[in-house]
């Protein structure tokens, strides 16, 4: 009825308890009128199951810590025996006195009689009040609670967990069950399994998802993630935009496993000492719209990826300690205590013992695993149940748990307007055109990409300047840069290749050459141009025109960041040259100072076993004599932006030609 956590600083006042009314400093107030019985004092705090067991069976007088214990049943003129002290060490006064007690009446024969089963949540007709297969009176015995079946919030039954040694008072569900060498939660599973077949519980197929929109309910599993190698992941649909969590949550600040939605429209995550609760934009999640969540760890650190787009990233340790708390799904299992109730729906819950990468959770949010995959512990597609128990695709077995009126509502007949494999009603949340089969006009259809992991909303997912559709033509990967890494098939390199099928795409398409006085424009967009072109030693040469719309760092060329593996020519914030090749660079800001805003200016680098050398309008800039150790990053050339690891950067704004 009430709970707080903090030190109550009592200060002894020496004033002796009265029973009956207020010991007001030897003033008798707030007296009681009617009958009392069965008091005890102890000089220390009971936990809840000491009290549920003490208030229907006395102490005997022997208990540790215990003061005082009076039942009335034993007494000597107005003086009353303290089973604890042995002794008539409590006074009546001003009329107060001992009345025989009524007969008892136990009617259902649960332990309890019916006079003080009146007072209580239990039932004078019924033994097992709440049917959990242990009865009210030896509930009140162990501690458990007489009307709730499940008193710690576990799944699993009291009576049952007392038949089979765990502890009905703690969630204990992941625990080893020394005597059959499996978790209590899989005991029950198989227990649950055997009443099902006994009772005929048919076995359910269809199309459906968990619907918690109505009432208080989730679902309950038997998983606690073991190791920071661990993926989470689901769709939901929020009826309103507030804090809805899945997951658990341990009694420190390292037991915390769980992902879900803020009140601000982004992801509310924990995995160990790490997470995330934004407020930052995009926000994706909208109410009554579906959006897939997942929740990847590895010793690389934590990703959190909403619609399979990365929103959160850390690199480093989670500093993950697993917990007791099992994963609850629709809820958070918050130290055995439910939080953070999700108002919607949810489908297709995975549970995986390693942290997937982006090509995978795109892979696996719009098909769901077969089951047999490789370190995948749960896949709940909700297409399959007995009862109120929901069919694991791994486990092959009924092991997942709706409680407290979460239930299955059948999916609503789902529309697919361009064929391209995903549902309207999916597309409706992602960045795809629910009329487009191919969003990013990359040759693949949306469906397709997911599939395979590419991005369906950018033609070039590895920004290697070949489209998607067109790296599977020519056998490359469209997940990995690499336009110059060698296509075996035909000896040349990829970006050759892709050349080519360009050129008899644009024959098949009719598009026609064409020629005339022009220059590449960067000067309203955020544009360059890729070239197949990487430098391959010491003996280099690289020169263009430009003008430019502001003098701040602008580059063309290449840089995998290393010591020796950079080519690149550009203007710096000074108007001077910015020149990075193998271990010569030109960073000057000295006079002259020839590059002005809206003039043309000609760059040229060169570079041999010598030395290197800028020139700026043909006029020498810089000059050294010495091997500049170029070594070959494999990183093409590009003209307006560095190719910067295949991201660019230090772009343009002007003219180049």
């Amino acid at each position: 009825m009430f709970s707080r956590n903090y030190d109550n600083k009592y200060k002894r006042s020496g004033l002796a308890l009265w029973i009956g009314a207020l010991n007001k400093q030897y003033l008798a107030t707030d007296l009681f009128s009617g009958q009392i019985t069965d008091v005890q004092v102890w000089n220390r705090g009971l936990t809840q199951k000491e009290v549920r067991q003490y208030m229907a069976e006395m102490p005997k007088g022997t208990e540790e810590n215990l003061q005082a214990a009076y039942d009335f049943n034993r007494r000597r003129g107005d003086w009353v025996y303290n089973k604890a002290s042995g002794k008539y060490d409590l006074k009546l006064v001003n009329g107060a006195h001992l009345t025989e007690q009524i007969k008892k009446v136990d009617s259902d024969g649960d332990g309890i009689s019916d006079d003080i089963e009146s007072g209580l949540c239990t039932n004078v007709n019924d033994p097992d009040t709440d049917k959990d297969g242990l009865s009210d009176g030896d509930e009140l015995n162990l501690g458990t609670d007489p009307c709730l079946s499940d008193t710690d919030g576990d799944g699993i039954e009291d009576g049952f967990e007392q038949q089979i040694g765990s502890d009905p008072l703690n969630q204990d569900s992941g625990d080893t069950n020394e005597v059959l060498d499996e978790s209590y939660w899989e005991t029950y599973v198989h227990h649950e399994t055997e009443q099902a077949i006994e009772q005929g519980t048919p076995e359910e197929v269809g199309s459906a998802l968990l619907d918690v929109t109505d009432n208080t309910g989730y679902a309950i599993s038997g998983i606690v993630p073991k190791s920071h190698d661990f993926t989470m992941m689901y769709w939901v649909k929020a009826t309103e935009i507030k804090t809805q969590i899945s997951g658990s949550r341990g009694v420190t600040s390292s037991q915390q496993s769980y992902l879900g939605i803020n009140s601000r429209g982004r992801e509310y995550v924990r995995f160990g000492k790490r997470g995330s609760n934004t407020g930052s934009k995009p926000s994706p999640i909208k109410e009554n719209q579906w959006v897939h969540l997942a929740l990847s760890v590895d010793d690389k650190g934590i990703r959190v990826y909403i619609n399979a787009e990365l929103m959160y990233l850390y690199s480093g340790d989670s500093g993950y300690v697993p917990s007791k708390f099992a994963l609850w799904f629709g809820a958070l299992n918050s130290k055995g205590v439910v939080e953070s109730l999700l108002r919607g729906q949810l489908t297709d819950v995975q549970i995986w013992d390693r942290g997937l990468n982006q090509k995978e959770i795109r892979q696996y949010m719009v098909e769901m695993p077969n089951g047999t995959e490789l370190n995948l512990q749960a896949a709940y597609d909700f297409n399959r149940w007995r009862g109120d128990w929901v069919y694991n695709n791994v486990s092959g077995r009924y092991d997942l748990k709706l409680v407290h009126g979460a239930h299955l509502t059948e999916k609503v007949g789902s529309l697919d307007s361009d064929g391209d494999g995903l549902f309207d009603e999916v597309e409706q949340a992602l960045c795809t055109d629910p009329n487009n089969s191919d969003s990013d006009s990359d040759g693949l259809f949306d469906g397709e990409e997911y599939q395979s992991g590419t991005n369906p909303c950018r033609p070039d997912t590895d920004n290697d300047g070949i489209e998607d559709g067109a790296e599977y033509q020519i056998g490359s990967d469209p997940l990995v840069p690499d336009p110059n890494e060698i296509n075996i098939n035909l000896d040349e390199s990829y970006w050759s290749s892709y050349v080519d099928y360009v050129a008899v795409q644009a024959n098949l398409e009719d598009i026609k050459e064409e020629s005339g006085s022009a220059l590449l424009d960067v000067s309203d967009n955020d544009g360059y141009a890729i070239s197949g072109i990487a430098p391959e030693g010491s003996e280099f040469s690289m020169m263009y025109w430009v003008k430019t719309d502001a003098i701040t760092l602008q580059l063309s060329g290449s840089s995998d960041s290393s010591t020796y593996g950079r080519s690149y020519l550009g203007v710096s914030r000074y108007g001077r040259e910015y020149m990075h090749y193998g271990g010569g660079y030109s960073k000057s800001s000295s006079e002259p100072k020839p590059i002005k805003v809206g003039e043309w200016s000609h760059l040229g680098m060169t570079h041999n076993a010598e030395g290197s050398q800028v020139y700026i309008n043909g006029e020498l800039m810089f000059s050294r004599n010495y091997d500049n150790k170029y070594k070959r990053s494999g990183l093409a050339l590009w003209i307006g932006a560095l190719n910067k690891q295949y991201l660019a950067t230090d772009l343009f704004s002007g003219q180049i030609t």
